[in-house]
């Protein structure tokens, strides 16, 4: 009988897959077993493994950056492996091509990326057998157990994997073109991106909006009211009237006023009911200020009403990012490394690059589970606690695709094993689940309306009457208002003291990394086509996977800067889209359009060649506009490396960044030609190095950070930290040396990278599997370490005694409680 081999996304999705499969035994890159009498293997990628070759491989003509090579429209896509990850797509593809394997399982994430995933490696493997879909949407056994019930044919998946080509093959064409035609005009490189470009724009719109900004005044009336029992408090002018006949029937009053003289509310002083009116003439404001001083009048209408308030729902990644950093001031991109490695490391929360938030039902038996293993100080937080049954708020299944909401484990997670950082996010995460299992909270809200000598003052007052999840919300109670005054409908009043605020309209403010997540999750709101809108309800630019990423790579080409929290354009960013005259690239018109056309294509509604049809006609006329660019000069800023790893979701714009991180142009004429970098050495090639051994030097005094530690392959640079990995500040020269900072499942700490490349090890006693392991660099294999198991029992003594070496290069370490574990380690990162 065959091999049926699963191929899932990741490698915690394999090892779930695994365990209800009955493959216990790990093999490599495999895990082993039989099930229903078939015998399975699992294996796992590490998100894409393919990409789309550089333009020269489809074309040689497309080496050269010269305007008159474009359009680069090839007629049939050619894939490759990508570089850093050729070893890892090897190993998979032996396990497709073994003999014995006979039918293959996608087990990647269920949607259009996850698709792309496993056909692009299934095709690269070039054998061609029967192949299943598994499509969950959890990870529970139970969903599992089911997934693996409802196994479809991949066929079925057909449509939805042409609308992932056609996506990731737009976005290459449109970046290559755009980039190379804007780079033509300005004379140095230019990143253009469907996504990344109508994000520049709205920050760009916005801090020209308050560059230009003039402040314009106005006036409030406010005045001291008491009523006739004696309840004092402070009232609004909201508008005139000639008398309380005119009421409404929900008791709001028909404002006679000088349209020219009084304005609706500013945006900041809105509420459910109006408090205050813009006047926009002092001498009116005035005239309604000594017209009611010491006159009296009555309340004409008296409000109460309590508001059940539900929980906040679950977070998905935009959500978690935009709380962070309101609350902590953590960036997008910080906060999505911090969830990672909760995720990873720690395994403390799901799967965080998820656009949901809801969870599925078949997770909701297993909440309780969850809560029972939280530790202090929350079991204190839910000690007389009792949780309240979901609803539709957090449970549908149809709203969650790839992944659900993001919520903590059933692991017991001691937050004593967490940094600071970690601990902030894990709490965030925890509170969110608490909250959604606890009682709506309570308030009521009143608001009284005073009559005075043909003038109405308006008043609102909030007060808790139930705290429900609020208590679960770890933010302290805010009592900014006083409490609402005695009154009774009818009831007469006086006007004590009256006095006219002046004010002015207030700039909008700076975007920071919360409120652009916002803008670009809602950049369909822009859209006046309602079918385009709805289309791009949710969604908007991007994904909660690469928002942060887009932002990062704004910020790593140095169209934008931040200023404490803010996010800032350069001139640099400002020029780009001023001069950029394709006004579909800086929109979300495109996003919108293509979308549109991606979901009939999965739907089965039209053809993949209506898609490539309309994009053939686009790029024309996208070149011939940026032809019409005038020519610029941006300001010459220095290219920050970046050893950049791809995640799974990171094909967006991602021409944007392949193929021109290490290229700079050298004219400024329409023809110039980005100069070349040097060819990457290929990973299967072996380095000519001789195998290094453990070197033994007592004495030696290491460098204290990374950036002073020399590169121990070419020896000629220093080394760099990335987003993923410490490099060879010679990345750009071919310098392809690594140290990532997990390797295998452990952690691999910056202390310890520079031990790793001075030493060549590190005994750090590194726990994995219940074993010992040093870490060796060995410059003959790619990336240049290995795992080699450590049985010495001295060292093992280390685990409860610390470490024992009396080497300078060991004293700088601090040991703590189970100092061997890694994540214990991981704390000091």
């Amino acid at each position: 009988m065959g091999i049926q081999l699963w191929i899932a996304e990741k490698p915690s999705m394999a090892r779930d897959i695994a365990f209800v499969l009955g493959a216990q035994n790990k093999n490599g890159i495999k895990y082993e077993g039989t099930y229903q009498g078939k015998t399975v293997w699992v294996t796992w990628s590490i998100g894409h493994l393919m990409t789309i070759a550089d333009p020269e491989v489809h074309d040689p003509k497309w080496k050269s950056w010269r305007v008159e090579n474009l359009p680069i429209m090839p007629t049939e896509i050619k894939w490759q492996v990508i570089e850093r990850t050729a070893k890892h797509f090897a190993e998979i593809k032996k396990l497709v091509q073994h003999k014995n394997v006979s039918e293959i399982v996608n087990a990647c994430d269920a949607g259009r990326e996850g698709e792309l995933i496993f056909r692009t490696i299934y095709y690269a493997c070039q054998k061609q057998i029967p192949t299943a879909r598994f499509w969950v949407s959890s990870l529970t056994v139970s969903a599992i157990k089911a997934g693996i019930e409802q196994l479809q044919p991949a066929s079925v998946y057909d449509p939805l994997s042409s609308a992932a080509y056609c996506r990731a093959i737009a976005d290459w064409i449109v970046g290559m073109n755009a980039t190379r035609a804007m780079t033509a005009r300005a004379g140095s490189l230019v990143t253009l991106g469907r996504v990344q470009t109508p994000t520049l724009a709205m920050i760009v719109e916005r801090d020209l909006k308050i560059e230009n900004f003039k402040p314009e005044p106005y006036w409030h009336v406010e005045v001291d009211l008491e009523s006739y029992r004696g309840a004092k408090w402070k009232g609004k002018w909201i508008r005139s009237t000639v008398s309380s006949d005119d009421l409404l029937a929900n008791g709001q009053v028909d404002a006679q006023t000088d349209e020219h003289e009084i304005t609706d509310e500013s945006s900041e002083s809105k509420d459910k009911k109006s408090i205050a009116k813009k006047i926009t003439q002092k001498t009116k404001a005035e005239q309604i200020a000594q017209k009611v001083k010491q006159q009296y009048g009555k309340i004409i209408h008296l409000e109460r009403k309590e508001e059940s308030v539900p929980p906040p729902q679950l977070y998905h990644l935009t959500a978690l990012q935009q709380d962070a950093n309101v609350r902590f001031g953590f960036s997008a991109d910080q906060t999505l490394k911090i969830a990672q490695r909760l995720y990873e490391y720690h395994k403390a929360i799901s799967y965080p690059r998820t656009d949901a938030r809801y969870i599925t039902p078949d997770l909701v038996p297993q909440l309780p589970k969850v809560v029972a293993q939280l530790q202090a100080p929350y079991q204190d937080l839910i000690k007389d606690w009792k949780p309240v049954k979901l609803g539709g708020r957090y449970v549908n299944a149809k709203k969650v695709n790839d992944h659900h909401a993001i919520i903590p484990t059933n692991k017991k997670i001691s937050l004593d094993a967490l940094d600071t950082d970690e601990r902030k996010i894990y709490d965030l995460i925890v509170r969110s689940l608490l909250m959604a299992l606890s009682e709506n909270a309570i308030d009521e809200h009143i608001h009284v309306e005073s009559e005075v000598v043909g003038e109405v003052f308006g008043a609102n007052w909030k007060r808790e009457l139930k705290a429900g999840w609020r208590d679960m919300s770890g933010k302290s109670a805010k009592n900014t208002q006083e409490l609402a005054p005695n009154v009774m409908k009818d009831e007469p009043v006086r006007v004590l003291e009256s006095a006219v605020l002046d004010l002015q309209t207030q700039a909008p403010h700076f975007f920071q990394d919360s409120s652009i997540l916002s803008a670009m999750e809602k950049a369909g709101n822009q859209l006046k086509e309602k079918a385009l809108k709805d289309l791009l309800q949710g969604s908007g630019l991007g994904t909660p996977a690469t928002r942060a990423n887009i932002i990062e790579n704004l910020l790593h080409r140095q169209y934008l800067k931040r200023d404490q929290k803010r996010l800032i354009s350069t001139q640099n960013g400002r020029d780009v889209i001023r001069n950029l005259q394709n006004e579909e690239l800086k929109s979300v018109h495109l996003t919108a359009d293509w979308e549109n056309l991606l979901k009939q294509i999965e739907d089965g509604q039209i053809a993949p060649q209506i898609f490539y049809d309309k994009l053939k006609a686009f790029i024309p006329k996208m070149l011939s506009d940026l032809a019409n660019t005038p020519a610029m000069q941006l300001t010459k800023v220095q290219d920050t490396p970046r050893p950049v790893g791809r995640s799974k979701n990171n094909s967006e714009d991602q021409s944007t960044t392949k193929s021109t991180r290490s290229r700079t142009t050298k004219s400024t004429t329409e023809t110039s030609t980005p100069a070349k970098s040097t060819p990457a050495k290929s990973t299967t090639a072996k380095s000519t190095t001789a195998k290094s051994t453990p070197a033994k030097k007592s004495g030696i005094s290491l460098p204290e950070k990374i950036d002073q530690t020399l590169c121990p392959k070419c020896k000629q640079a220093y080394l760099i930290k990335g987003r993923t990995a410490f490099g060879c500040g010679r990345w750009r020269e071919g310098c392809r040396f690594l140290i990532p900072f997990q390797y295998d499942g452990i952690v691999i700490l910056e202390r310890q990278s520079i031990e790793i490349a001075i030493l060549y090890c590190v005994k750090n006693f590194l726990e994995k599997e219940g074993q010992y392991y040093d870490l060796h660099l060995c410059l003959e294999i790619e990336p240049p370490l290995k795992l080699q198991v450590n049985p010495d029992s001295k060292y093992a003594h280390a685990k409860t005694k610390g470490f024992s070496e009396k080497s300078q290069a060991y004293q700088y370490q601090n040991v703590e409680s189970s100092p061997t574990s890694w994540r214990n380690l991981a704390k000091r990162s």
